[in-house]
């Protein structure tokens, strides 16, 4: 791909980011700015989705700076690749995290068009997934999937209106409620979304922020489950999966 072409395709990835993203900015202000009716902890969280925005702009803008305005960085393998995409999906899942519990656990708390606005927040964070997967893939393969990409998901839509609306939810059994369950990722945000999560549907959840922490942990308490980040600094997941196996097979302890 020329030069100039391939800067046209950059420049669209990154508008296509930047509108959804100035759009959950805009969005989450105006929510704040009329959020004195709510109490603390549904304030909380409205500033949490502000923070995540930031974050993910400032992640964005500083990898679009290093791999395709200044290309000091380069992505060579699946690996460098996961690790920008991770980078970068992180204060993104963070926006749809905080969003989803915001509807889930303070549904008869908050107004009604201002859970219009969240709904709108979480479509508008799936654009951005969207424009992350292509800039990430763009630099490691320096293709653009823009047309297959828009015609699958046009296919895929179309079939789910075809089925309406779904009703589904998840059932926890009463065999694995209570259940002793450790969250280990490094991430401060995944912590608390996946920590309130499990603990509202009864489990006790217990975190740590990184491989060392978990193995103490671990040898000192028992746990039923682990769920367990791969791309961790020190101690990464994989080096705490191979640790943990020596010493609990997967009928004692599952990750």
């Amino acid at each position: 791909m020329s030069s100039k072409k391939e800067k046209i395709v950059l420049t669209q990835i990154k508008q296509d980011f930047t509108t959804p993203v100035d759009a959950i900015s805009d969005y989450i202000n105006l929510i704040i700015d009329g959020s004195d009716v709510y109490d603390d902890e549904i304030s909380d969280e409205f500033q949490n989705i502000k923070k995540s925005a930031k974050t993910l702009r400032v992640n964005f803008n500083d990898a679009f700076s290093e791999y395709a305005d200044t290309k000091r960085k380069t992505i060579s393998n699946d690996e460098e690749a996961s690790i920008l995409r991770h980078d970068l999906r992180t204060p993104l899942n963070g926006i749809i995290g905080y969003s989803e519990i915001l509807l889930e656990d303070f549904e008869d708390d908050i107004e009604e068009s201002h859970a219009e606005d969240i709904n709108h927040i979480i479509g508008l964070a799936k654009e951005v997934e969207g424009a992350i997967a292509r800039f990430v893939d763009f630099l490691k393969d320096g293709t653009d999937k823009t047309s297959e990409s828009l015609a699958e998901n046009e296919s895929a839509e179309n079939l789910f209106s075809s089925l309406g609306k779904i009703d589904y939810k998840l059932e926890i059994i009463d065999e694995i409620k209570q259940s002793r369950i450790l969250v280990v990722d490094d991430i401060k945000t995944n912590c608390d979304v996946l920590k309130r999560r499990l603990e509202n549907n009864t489990f006790l959840v217990e975190v740590s922020m990184s491989g060392k922490d978990a193995l103490e942990k671990i040898a000192k308490e028992k746990f039923d489950l682990v769920l367990l980040d791969v791309l961790m600094p020190e101690v990464n997941g994989l080096e705490v999966l191979i640790k943990i196996r020596e010493e609990y097979s997967a009928d004692k302890l599952q990750l």
